[in-house]
């Protein structure tokens, strides 16, 4: 076999191998709240207007067995508990707890100790510290550890109908391979600072992501560009000179 067929035959074998690798899943948004989750309510770090500090603790309550723990942080200073109706003005639902930025223009970020396949909350913005009805888009960053899994947008309105009529922005994912979750408001007018988000509805159901593992056939295929190029190096060497 010639030198130019060791290479066609190993530049087909890693496209095969290519062609038949795991494919990544990709989370796909949800824009309404699933009923069979486990919950967060933000109950759990205190009743309207506690203050807390970015690095907060939070656990779930709910029918699916096992406590997921997680962690807030805000971009800075300090968030506080508030609810609706009461110590909020807004479209969540009459009595939910929320988790306030403070003012701070944000954003939220829920780390989770055990990797989700589901996640999700209702977001929006206080009409009083707004002043009138609004539109705004808020974003959902999905990662698995440092690694973005996908960015989602949704579009909504302020209103101070307490109507429950908030927006839902949450994922569903094949795999349970979400720890992280980031949110934003990438346009709000002037109060971007003011948003806030309800209890969270997750969960860990589903199969771990599977751990990518080199392919027998791209092993093979290496192997065979080795003995390629080792062939080269002997074909087309100069000649060792020979003293007499």
């Amino acid at each position: 076999m010639n030198l130019r067929s060791y290479f066609v035959i190993a530049i087909i074998l890693c496209l095969v191998a290519a062609s038949i690798a795991p494919a990544v899943a990709t989370p796909t948004i949800e824009t309404i709240r699933p009923t069979t989750t486990n919950t967060v309510n933000w109950n759990w770090i205190g009743t309207p207007v506690t203050s807390f500090s970015s690095g907060v603790a939070f656990g779930t309550s709910g029918p699916i067995p096992g406590l997921i723990h997680g962690t807030v942080l805000l971009g800075s200073g300090t968030g506080q508990i508030r609810g609706e109706g009461s110590t909020w003005h807004g479209n969540f639902g009459s009595g939910d707890y929320l988790l306030w930025t403070g003012g701070n223009n944000g954003p939220i970020t829920l780390n989770f100790d055990t990797p989700l396949s589901r996640i999700g909350s209702q977001i929006g913005l206080n009409y009083t510290l707004l002043g009138s009805t609004g539109t705004f888009t808020a974003q959902m960053d999905v990662y698995n550890g440092t690694t973005l899994l996908g960015s989602y947008t949704e579009s909504g309105t302020t209103t101070n109908n307490v109507d429950n009529a908030a927006i839902y922005l949450g994922v569903t994912d094949q795999y349970a391979e979400i720890t992280k979750v980031v949110y934003t408001m990438v346009s709000c007018g002037s109060s971007c600072g003011n948003f806030a988000i309800n209890q969270l509805s997750l969960s860990s159901s589903g199969p771990p992501a599977p751990a990518p593992e080199p392919s027998s056939l791209a092993l093979l295929a290496c192997g065979l560009i080795g003995l390629g190029l080792k062939r080269a190096r002997f074909l087309f060497s100069p000649p060792t000179a020979v003293s007499v």
